[in-house]
């Protein structure tokens, strides 16, 4: 095809540079956006419905979750690196299997509605389950064209489908919730964005996906997707089994003043593992040749580490001023728990960078077996913490967990010569200074004044300039080394 011969022609190297920079903007300014939507319609829902409705709709989220990621294939990953990933007959193959997939899923969660409902000890489960995991099916006609954009970096597609879903998905909700204010709203605006994106998804496709079965695609998805597979199942509990636990352990009531913790501290490790997915991992995957990964991974990863940990250390400093300022006293406990995970969200946004090279060479056994060791450690930590802390003791628990995962993933990829761990080391004793000196002058200012906002925004500010700082002391020093890195690769690539 055309395409792919240009895809390989030393002419088309400047596009695929200027789509790396373009997937940079995009995942950021979209990510921006689509998280001031989402913060601005919570504050919303949050005044119209009661802390049980978020503490049910993360129970659902979780069950969905799961139900999705235990029997992920890793289709989109198999499209983005495959040779054949522009090929109509392995597309149409993938799309079928996906088709299937989504409609076994909708049953399974059907059947297991009643079992979680008598489990965690709420009867609406047994109804509200299977109306919200319809979106499993619904998301399974999606069109490959997602697929595709995502292996031809094409970030800013992707983007607006998201951002329109999501814009969709919040007005449902919230004219739902005010003239009826139950947790059917929040599954309403879930069907709702689910039903957007599949309408959008083949709108803007070139081809229309058929039900197709080529056995050399279904084995290429299987040998690849094997560890994707187990990696997915493994993710899945690293990052899921906190609410699966605290479901268990604590008042609904609680859990959702979690869910809205969660919300917050997870927002720049979200970020940075979506930059990951959308822009380093297809451009990694484009390198063929394996001196050039590297440098790739050099140039794209300390920038990306310096906005992430902005996040961390700012939410680290002033989480609960934040959340005094911005919701009422039913949330106000969820301020402790946004700073001490955004701790932990730190490793997670370290092991993004290497997860992905990994992803990249074809190694995903090893994500695997870092989220496997992941789990060991919420298996360890959570309920020593319990014990030791309470409730408490085991939020820091659960922050503890991820330092096994960035352990492994990271020490993969140094063997494999992506070598960054004492940076890492470093930027974390930086982190950690900042969030101390903003949660300081939030301590100093509140002695003065009783006043939440003045003590976030003194915390912020003193946060943002200690890392700012010593991060741009960090970049100065790479300044050489990063340009020669960038001109030795601009002559490879003509």
């Amino acid at each position: 095809m055309s395409s792919e011969r240009d895809s390989h022609s030393p002419s088309q190297a400047a596009p695929l540079r200027t789509r790396v920079l373009r997937g940079t903007v995009w995942t950021v300014g979209g990510f921006g956006a689509i998280r001031l939507l989402r913060l601005a319609s919570n504050l919303i829902l949050t005044r119209l419905l009661f802390p049980e409705a978020f503490g049910l709709m993360l129970l659902l989220n979780v069950i969905l979750l799961g139900l999705g990621q235990l029997s992920d294939l890793g289709l989109r990953p198999n499209v983005v690196r495959s040779s054949r990933g522009d090929d109509p007959d392995f597309l149409d193959t993938a799309w079928t299997i996906q088709v299937v997939r989504g409609f076994a899923l909708w049953m399974l969660a059907s059947l297991a509605a009643w079992p979680a409902a008598r489990f965690y000890g709420e009867p609406d489960l047994a109804l509200l389950l299977p109306v919200a995991a319809s979106s499993l099916a619904i998301h399974g006609f999606q069109s490959t064209s997602l697929m595709t954009f995502s292996r031809q970096l094409a970030v800013g597609k992707l983007t607006v489908l998201e951002l329109t879903s999501n814009v969709v998905r919040v007005s449902v909700m919230l004219v739902w919730a005010w003239i009826h204010p139950t947790v059917w709203a929040l599954i309403g605006g879930g069907i709702a964005g689910a039903v957007v994106t599949l309408g959008l998804s083949h709108l803007v496709s070139e081809r229309r996906n058929r039900f197709s079965w080529d056995r050399a695609a279904v084995l290429e998805v299987v040998q690849f997707g094997k560890w994707i597979f187990i990696s997915t199942i493994l993710s899945f509990f690293s990052e899921q089994l906190d609410r699966f636990i605290f479901g268990k352990t604590i008042p609904l009531a609680q859990l959702g003043v979690y869910s809205i913790a969660v919300l917050f501290s997870t927002m720049p490790s979200d970020l940075m593992a979506r930059f990951g997915h959308s822009v380093i991992f297809p451009a990694l995957s484009r390198k063929k040749d394996g001196d050039d990964l590297v440098p790739a991974y050099n140039r794209s990863r300390m920038p990306l580490l310096v906005l992430s940990g902005s996040g961390c250390a700012v939410l680290a400093a002033c989480g609960s001023p934040l959340i005094e300022t911005l919701y009422d006293s039913r949330y106000s406990g969820a301020g402790w728990i946004v700073q001490i995970l955004a701790l932990g969200a730190w490793l997670r946004i370290l092991e993004v960078p290497p997860g992905c090279a990994m992803l990249a060479i074809g190694k995903p056994r090893w994500i695997a077996l870092g989220h496997a060791a992941k789990v060991s450690g919420i298996a360890l930590f959570i309920p020593a913490g319990f014990s030791l802390g309470g409730f408490p003791g085991a939020v820091v628990g659960l922050a503890c967990s991820q330092m096994p995962l960035y352990a492994i993933v990271s020490g993969a990829a140094h063997a494999h010569g992506f070598r960054s761990i004492g940076r890492d080391l470093l930027m974390t004793m930086l982190l950690a200074l900042a969030a101390f000196l903003g949660a300081l002058t939030a301590a100093e200012i509140g002695q003065l004044v009783d006043s939440s906002v003045l003590r976030l925004l003194g915390a912020a500010c003193a946060s943002s300039l200690c890392w700012g700082v010593t991060a741009y002391g960090l970049l100065r020093r790479d300044d050489q080394q990063l340009g020669q890195i960038l001109r030795h690769a601009m002559r490879q690539q003509g």
